[in-house]
């Protein structure tokens, strides 16, 4: 896999595991934090239905495993309401890279570089490191200049990913590899369970390839908690946003043929909210 934002993602895992040896003394929320957290959680997977999408057994064992732990929570809480206080709402913090996209949130994530009270945060220096409550689990983001032809990134498979990545890591088991479109942008979504500096990871990776923009964009989740885990599921339909620029000729020209591919189960639909396109 001829990935350009290699390198950059490569320094980017040696600063988290670096993060996360330093966090682990100190860093984790108290008990009671993560109950509320788990409970809200487990309150709004609850409202889910376990669907059937093209995912691998093992990729599908962990996902209900996922809800059976949520769902045990919940019921753990005898039904009282915890977590966010009575009349507050989750705030969605909006971690934007530049002009091509942003990371959405909720307020237990930050920017180590901005105030954690603002709900806008923009970067546009990588790799971007953004860090949940808990101190050891991270967001990392990447966009990098160059990209594959649409035909050679479609090509990648899960053994070329292991070929590109798997070095940087102690060890690497992929519970699931997908193609798949966000926002019009040819992508993989690869999960793992993954091992550096001893330490284990449930790993979330999101690659996209951007002929339009001449970039490649890497999104990667690394859970150690258990508590960010439940993100993966649906993190690039709830998520991701990708802006105009990462997909503007598909716009122009491209549509047909991402129609096919999408008709053919090939690629994905994403189904996620998009940004409105300019008329210009």
């Amino acid at each position: 896999m001829k990935i350009k934002a290699l390198m950059c993602i490569v320094s980017a895992f040696c600063m988290l595991t670096a993060f996360t040896a330093c966090s682990d003394k100190g860093g984790s929320s108290s008990e009671s934090s993560k109950a509320e957290s788990s409970a809200e959680t487990a309150k709004e997977e609850s409202k889910k239905e376990i669907t059937l999408p093209t995912k691998s057994p093992e990729a599908l064992e962990k996902q209900k495993e996922r809800f059976s732990k949520a769902r045990a929570n919940m019921k753990g809480s005898s039904g009282a309401k915890v977590g966010i206080k009575t009349g507050e709402t989750v705030m969605k913090k909006y971690f934007e890279f530049g002009c091509y996209g942003s990371v959405i949130l909720d307020s237990d994530w930050t920017l180590d570089s901005a105030d954690e009270s603002e709900i806008s945060v923009n970067f546009d220096s990588y790799p971007t490191v953004l860090k949940y409550k808990t101190g050891t689990d991270t967001c990392t983001v990447v966009v990098e200049d160059g990209c594959e032809t649409e035909e050679a990134f479609a090509a990648n498979t899960e053994e070329s990913y292991r070929a590109a990545f798997g070095s940087q890591f102690d060890s690497i088991e992929i519970d699931e590899f997908e193609k798949l479109t966000i926002d019009n942008v040819d992508s993989f979504k690869i999960e793992a369970d993954v091992t550096a500096g001893g330490i284990e990871f449930e790993m979330l990776h999101i690659l996209s390839n951007s002929t339009s923009a001449n970039k490649t964009v890497s999104i990667m989740l690394l859970d150690k908690s258990g508590e960010t885990e439940d993100l993966f599921d649906d993190f690039e339909e709830e998520n991701i946003n990708y802006k105009v620029p990462l997909y503007r000729d598909k716009i122009k020209t491209g549509m047909d043929d991402i129609e096919k591919k999408i008709k053919s189960g090939e690629l994905k639909r994403y189904n996620g909210p998009k940004f409105t396109v300019p008329n210009n």
